[in-house]
């Protein structure tokens, strides 16, 4: 049986999670993705033609920048007055720095087969049954969709308190404070996998026939799949906002000699 203590946290995350902050979610990464998505049809063969193009794309990312660095302002209950370029930098940082930390698994993901293959060639015939090159791919891909998750989890409340609150004694006790929560690594884990599958189910999916049908259902699946994730999201986002604001507002422990 679940004691109320064990579940006091949940309420002041729902209330945090309100209207205003999935619909800035949802309609801004929307947004975001139509414009990356018309950018890329910019042409480049003239000189005004390249110039709009990076300028263009410059605002993108900027207004993607200022979208996530507001959300995660507004989330929190108190916040320093740090600049907007300021804050703007410290997220593009972190991003790229996520991205950097990526670029290993992306490429251990294409040595899956072949890691499979010879794995399953050192089992006996008895053996290979269970540990079938099909399933040994499988595990591969959730090992390191665990991995990016872990990186992801690690990130997001330090961009957060930087964004928000700087670099102050406050903003590293919230960080220890969100790391030691099982509830913020369950949601994580739970969140990001649940997203993932959902979301490739529902695209892999096609119950409609016809041109119509197919690009009704195409829509409505994209639509319900984009939706959840972004709930999903904005409930991990109040989630690191809470613990955050609890860890930079509690006494610090005494250090006994």
């Amino acid at each position: 049986m679940i004691s109320a203590t064990n579940t006091a946290w949940l309420k002041p995350v729902v209330d945090r999670m309100n209207v205003g902050i999935v619909a800035r979610q949802w309609a801004g990464n929307a947004a975001a993705l139509l414009l990356a998505f018309a950018w890329l049809r910019v042409p480049d063969s003239h000189a005004w033609q390249f110039l709009l193009s990076v300028v263009s794309g410059l605002a993108i990312v900027a207004a993607f920048l200022w979208l996530h660095a507001t959300t995660f302002r507004r989330l929190r209950a108190s916040v320093l007055p740090i600049p907007t370029p300021v804050q703007l930098l410290i997220l593009m940082c972190i991003i790229f720095f996520w991205m950097f930390l990526l670029q290993p698994i992306s490429a251990t993901r294409s040595f899956e087969p072949l890691l499979a293959g010879y794995f399953n060639s050192k089992f006996s015939p008895t053996m290979r049954t269970f540990f079938t090159f099909a399933r040994l791919v499988q595990w591969q891909e959730c090992l390191l969709d665990l991995l990016e998750w872990l990186i992801a989890g690690l990130l997001l409340p330090a961009a957060m308190a930087l964004v928000a609150t700087g670099k102050n004694t406050r903003t590293f006790r919230g960080l220890s404070y969100v790391y030691q929560r099982w509830q913020y690594w369950a949601a994580v884990f739970l969140f990001g996998f649940a997203g993932e599958r959902l979301t490739s189910a529902l695209v892999q999916w096609t119950p409609g026939k016809g041109l119509v049908g197919e690009t009704i259902s195409v829509a409505a699946r994209l639509a319900l799949a984009y939706t959840v994730d972004i709930l999903l999201w904005c409930f991990v986002l109040a989630l690191t906002a809470v613990f955050l604001d609890r860890g930079e507002s509690a006494e610090p422990r005494p250090v006994i000699i």
